[in-house]
């Protein structure tokens, strides 16, 4: 069970969904509220002007000199006394009023009220009937309450519809976090069943955003079961290889029985090393998949010509060494030592009076070639020499565990070896995991 006390990625991305969505929301609930609210002064306005061009165009004076109105504006709802709705025209001794406003007249000082001192909102202007005459002041008003009401009513509308529209959007980010996530959840479940035994890999048939991991975990399961299984046979292979030894030896020690100082000295050196050689396959199957290491290769091959050259000084052999400075291996320094030693090593001592060392890099690996002149061998002796033990001349001083340690510890990292005829000589190709 997951620890609750551990960030949970799902309730990260719930969480970050929702603020954003709340503050989505909230933006634009205000910029609605602000346009509503200058859509709707914007109406009032508009009719408020219509009333005022109205007013300056029917204004005229009499031939008595008073100032009236060519013709009645007071239509809805300027005829409703005390509607809120009202006109005034006001310059010298002229006072016109629309008949909403009874015997009141608007005073129009801040802030504006009407008769039963309600809230209005103005639009005035100012206007001449002629050049050079007075001018008169006309004002237009609504009751505020007609700006008002319809906002309110539609901060409501606005207010439940955005609030649906936020428990829509929570619940589909809930749902979203949910299918997001549910690959990992069905991951982590065969991942349950590998673990116990039900499965032996992951379904691959996943989504594209974690194809890629899947793959890798099934490459790291395949890779962990291969190593188990390089590890029994190890065991396997050094209790077959000690049992013949074993029982020989307690056959020679058995009571009045004439000791063979020799055979027995020749039992133990073959017993040692049986153990050398499976305790080195047991330290490179542990380093499998070892991709984090990072051993530059022409260093190594100088350290170990430099001693060849000394072992070998009385042959005068020469060394020929092309090896890029910036290629580096996937493996461990120990085992480049001991995969290059052994080839090299062997190289000396057969080699007529040259051994060249090459390497290349390929796209994900890099081909190390050892040449050397001798007389080579057939592609018969080729199996015989890279099988354990094999030795192909029991006069020259070996084991003939040489190659066949190089070809296995090749082997765990990925890579090969092969032994091809030259006319005259033989070349042996190693083949490693790159580091880059």
């Amino acid at each position: 069970m997951a620890d609750r006390r551990r960030p949970s990625l799902a309730r990260r991305l719930w969480l970050a969904a929702v603020i954003f969505v709340l503050i989505a929301l909230l933006i634009a609930g205000v910029v609605i509220d602000r346009t509503l609210d200058r859509f709707t002064a914007l109406q009032i306005d508009q009719r408020l002007d219509a009333q005022l061009l109205a007013l300056a165009s029917a204004l005229t004076v009499g031939s008595d000199g008073a100032v009236r109105l060519r013709r009645d504006l007071d239509l809805p709802p300027y005829d409703r006394a005390l509607s809120g709705w009202y006109w005034q025209v006001t310059g010298g001794d002229a006072l016109l009023r629309s008949r909403s406003l009874g015997d009141a007249t608007l005073a129009l000082t801040e802030p504006v009220k009407g008769p039963r001192q309600e809230p209005l909102h103005l639009r005035h202007r100012t206007v001449r009937l002629a050049s050079g005459s007075e001018p008169f002041e006309l004002v237009a008003a609504a009751p505020r309450e007609a700006l008002s009401a319809p906002i309110r009513t539609a901060r409501r509308t606005l207010a439940i519809t955005l609030g649906a529209l936020a428990l829509a959007l929570m619940g589909a980010v809930t749902a979203q976090v949910f299918l997001v996530l549910l690959p990992l959840r069905r991951l982590s479940r065969a991942l349950a069943d590998v673990r116990a035994g039900r499965t032996r890999s992951v379904p691959e048939s996943q989504p594209a955003e974690v194809a890629d991991l899947v793959v890798e975990l099934n490459a790291l399961l395949a890779q962990n079961a291969d190593q188990a299984e390089r590890a029994r046979s190890h065991i396997g292979n050094l209790a077959h290889g000690l049992k013949t030894p074993l029982a020989t030896l307690a056959a020679e020690l058995r009571p009045g029985h004439d000791v063979d100082r020799e055979a027995l000295r020749a039992l133990v050196e073959g017993m040692d090393r049986r153990i050398a050689h499976h305790l080195r396959r047991a330290r490179s199957a542990a380093l499998l998949g070892g991709r984090h290491f990072r051993t530059r290769l022409a260093p190594q091959i100088d350290d170990l010509v430099l001693a060849l050259s000394k072992i070998h000084v009385d042959r005068s052999l020469r060394f020929s060494v092309s090896i890029p400075g910036d290629i580096e291996l996937a493996c461990d320094v120990n085992d480049v030592n001991e995969m290059c030693g052994n080839l090299l090593d062997n190289a000396c001592k057969w080699a007529a009076s040259e051994v060249a060392i090459s390497a290349e890099r390929l796209q994900h690996s890099v081909v190390i070639s050892v040449r050397d002149d001798g007389v080579g061998i057939s592609a018969n002796a080729a199996e015989i020499a890279l099988s354990r033990g094999g030795r192909l001349d029991e006069v020259t001083p070996g084991t003939g565990f040489g190659l066949p340690i190089t070809r296995e510890i090749a082997a765990l990292y990925g890579g090969d070896v092969s032994l091809n005829q030259l006319q005259p000589g033989l070349l042996v190709k190693l083949t490693l995991p790159s580091a880059d």
